[in-house]
């Protein structure tokens, strides 16, 4: 994806997504093939507990999920690497780029098999902080094409991945949801959230089960480490990894003192307490999907891997997508305008529609930059 020109984006994520970042200790490995076959090569040589993950994983599975046990079969073989993406136990999967990131970590594993890498597509559920937090909120679009907020009052823990959906709530939700679609919206996705989110689970497990429904077909496996099985594993890793740290002389983020929601910029600040490196001591990380926010406390992570001889993943720029209603794209194809020239400002499209339209059309150019306005505030 060309990111030049996209609002809100950095100019070190535009270099980075480029391959423009030189690879070396204090920077990330360039994002291609190269890179990542390098990585998968050194990953074989290395020890991780497999067997003991896949057998945790393969008791939360459903036995008719055939692709995801094929998947966990596969993480037990040595020459198998992980593509990684870490999302946040959010309401209803959170916002669309977690989707993406999934999707990212599917198709990267598709086009390492015609490299003859053997890649398995894994969904890590991150520990998200509530702490700030008054209530949670998405936005969906209804059958009219109007930006929807759906919002959930949060009066949990300062961990939002381990605390209980309000039951009732959650149900008042799910029927404006359906309100909204008016018959258009897509009557099993619907199932599929009321069935993640309509019982007794927390965030975590909630998003998790989601997330498991929705890319089963792709045999992705998702590891909530909030899972008690895995929680317990999860600690006997992080242990040890406190005490190379410790022997490293390595600053390190203390969960117990932080609490287990401990906030995610802090969790990420570098050394032994990122989650960038809990991953890969715990798995054969050979690429981890990252989002704009996430490529500093990445980079910041770097010297942790170093210092413990832990080979650093190949960071991968996340998938984008622009989504546009039947209206949108009707109006974008009359006016023969691309999505990239709406990142240019009102002023600068109005003057191209100015220039593409016919003279005897300018009595209408005032109501159409009043549109534009609008489109563009939306």
């Amino acid at each position: 994806m060309n990111y030049a020109g996209l609002p809100g984006i950095p100019g070190i994520w535009i270099d980075f997504a480029e391959g423009l970042l030189a690879g070396s200790t204090s920077q990330p490995a360039p994002p291609n093939m190269r890179s990542v076959k390098a990585q998968a090569q050194i990953l074989k040589s290395r020890q991780y507990p497999r067997a003991k993950i896949s057998c945790l994983l393969a008791e939360d599975i459903n036995p008719n999920l055939e692709p995801i046990r094929e998947s966990i079969f596969g993480l037990t073989q040595p020459e198998t690497v992980v593509i990684l993406a870490e999302i946040q136990a959010s309401l209803f999967g959170g916002p669309m780029f977690q989707l993406l990131k999934c999707l990212a970590a599917v198709k990267l594993c598709r086009e390492l098999a015609n490299e003859n890498v053997r890649a398995l597509p894994v969904c890590w559920i991150g520990e998200a902080s509530a702490a700030n937090l008054t209530e949670l909120s998405v936005n969906l679009l209804d059958s009219r094409g109007e930006i929807r907020r759906l919002r959930l009052q949060h009066e949990g823990t300062d961990s939002l991945a381990g605390d209980l959906l309000p039951a009732k709530e959650i149900a008042e939700l799910l029927k404006k949801i359906e309100q909204f679609g008016n018959g258009v919206f897509n009557s099993e996705v619907i199932e599929i959230l009321r069935s993640a989110y309509g019982s007794e689970e927390t965030f975590a497990s909630a998003t998790a089960r989601l997330i498991t429904a929705l890319m089963q077909e792709w045999g992705l496996i998702v590891l909530n480490p909030q899972a008690p099985p895995l929680q317990l594993f999860g600690a006997e890793i992080l242990n040890s990894l406190r005490g190379r740290a410790r022997e490293a002389n390595m600053p390190l983020w203390n969960r117990a003192s932080s609490g287990a929601g401990a906030d995610l910029g802090e969790r990420r600040s570098g050394g032994c307490g990122s989650a960038f490196l809990e991953h890969s001591c715990l798995l054969p990380v050979a690429v981890t999907i990252i989002n704009p926010c996430e490529l500093d406390p990445f980079i910041n992570a770097l010297p942790g891997f170093k210092a413990l001889a832990v080979p650093p993943p190949v960071a991968w720029p996340q998938s984008g997508a622009t989504i546009l209603d039947a209206r949108t794209s009707r109006i974008l194809g009359k006016y023969q305008l691309a999505i990239d020239e709406l990142f240019s400002g009102e002023r600068e499209v109005a003057g191209k529609i100015k220039l593409r339209m016919p003279n005897s059309a300018a009595g209408k150019l005032h109501e159409l930059m009043l549109e534009v306005g609008c489109r563009m505030a939306e």
